[in-house]
């Protein structure tokens, strides 16, 4: 009898370390930093935040400090060109592309650049076809049969990068779907 509880004793525990192995992993691959932010801009461009935040660990893996080697500054990833015209045209005060690494002013500047390729494009896998090779590229590949069979939505960008990022950004969203 006594052996009988220990083998239930220890199951019980092996579950515990087992899940508590699993949200550990799920915290450290699907983080949740500056939430409310998310949220805010997110509402505010009718956005649902579970896109924000996965295109957000796609981008930066939620490091505002993160600059690519092509120029984008902060947690969205934001070319500060793109960054200063979504600015003007959105009534966003944006002093100097320093900002862009300012958490807040990068989720505000990303979400409405985001509002805006949602209008223009309004397919999700285009939109995130445009958010990484820029908007001048989906415009071309919507008009290819090769890579847009339809004109709305790319199925087969010619860019492995284009192509692994947006099965990425859809992978993660799944994911963030459940806590957003």
């Amino acid at each position: 009898m006594k052996s009988k509880t220990w083998i239930i004793f220890f199951v019980i525990i092996f579950c515990f370390v087992i899940l508590a192995v699993s949200l550990s992993a799920f915290v450290y691959y699907f983080p949740q930093k500056h939430r409310d932010l998310i949220k805010l801009y997110s509402t505010q461009n009718n956005l649902n935040p579970s896109l924000v935040a996965s295109i957000i660990n796609a981008e930066s893996r939620y490091n505002s400090n993160a600059k690519s080697s092509a120029g984008a500054l902060g947690l969205m990833q934001i070319m500060p060109e793109t960054a200063f015209w979504v600015a003007e045209n959105n009534n966003i005060l944006l002093n100097n592309e320093e900002e862009l690494f300012e958490p807040q002013k990068n989720i505000e500047i990303g979400c409405c650049y985001l509002k805006i390729l949602l209008t223009e494009f309004s397919n999700i896998k285009t939109v995130l076809c445009a958010y990484n090779a820029g908007p001048s590229y989906a415009r071309l590949w919507l008009k290819n049969t090769q890579y847009c069979s339809d004109g709305k939505e790319i199925n087969n960008p010619p860019f492995t990068e284009t192509s692994n990022y947006v099965d990425k950004v859809l992978f993660y969203q799944k994911f963030y779907s459940f806590v957003w």
